[in-house]
């Protein structure tokens, strides 16, 4: 028996998945042992660490925020990219987080955490596809954009919100606020399009070229590459 903060007694069974009658029923959103630890342990978290309180996040994004936090500023959470990449719930933490948000670095973090995973694992992401597009598309976020595109870009090309997206990439050419890691993924996402619609070679050359002379940025001629 292990005793809950709030005093009730909850079985603990060896998979951590049996619930409890007095758990489920006080709180419905947490009746696995394995889910009301990980609300408890990140509550405690904040409590004495100060966290900020968290929007309506789910269980998983709750666990991967509390972990991610550990870390403040620092990059090291990329040690963890290896593990997480094969795990389901963390990856869709990691995704839930990253679209959902949350206060700064949380999204930050998550979204660059999930680039790295995609990398690794691009079929445990392209189950989040969907979510993962309305995300990027919704954000007003930089690095959300970025990573995210960056994590799209490890997926294929999908019917779902095809044309928002088609939309969305010409858009950020034509933004001259645009960062260049973003206009670098913008092209190599816009060069998949190419390759599925091969009618849409001239324009995007000429967004290209369009961007390059309105920046005075003609090295961007080079992205060009992509679409050979």
């Amino acid at each position: 028996m292990i005793k809950a903060p709030s005093g009730l007694c909850v079985k603990h069974t060896d998979k951590g998945e049996k619930k409890s009658g007095s758990l489920a029923g006080l709180f419905p959103e947490y009746a696995t042992m394995r889910d009301f630890m990980y609300f408890w342990a990140e509550t405690m978290a904040r409590k004495t660490r100060k966290i900020p309180e968290p929007v309506n996040l789910s269980v998983e994004a709750r666990w991967v925020r509390e972990t991610l936090s550990e870390y403040g500023r620092s990059t090291d959470f990329l040690s963890v990219v290896d593990e997480w990449a094969v795990l389901p719930e963390r990856v869709k933490g990691l995704v839930d987080l990253a679209v959902s948000g949350d206060v700064h670095p949380f999204p930050q973090y998550a979204s660059h955490l999930l680039l790295h995973v995609a990398r690794k694992n691009p079929e445990g992401v392209a189950i989040h596809h969907d979510q993962l597009l309305d995300g990027v598309l919704a954000t007003d976020n930089t690095s959300v954009k970025r990573n995210g595109l960056g994590a799209l870009l490890c997926l294929p090309i999908q019917p779902y919100r095809e044309g928002d997206l088609l939309d969305w990439l010409f858009k950020v050419f034509q933004d001259p606020a645009s960062q260049p890691g973003l206009i670098s993924y913008t092209a190599r996402k816009l060069a998949d399009f190419v390759k599925a619609y091969p009618e849409l070679k001239e324009e995007v050359l000429m967004a290209l070229e369009w961007r390059a002379d309105m920046t005075g940025d003609k090295g961007l001629m080079v992205l060009k590459r992509f679409f050979r």
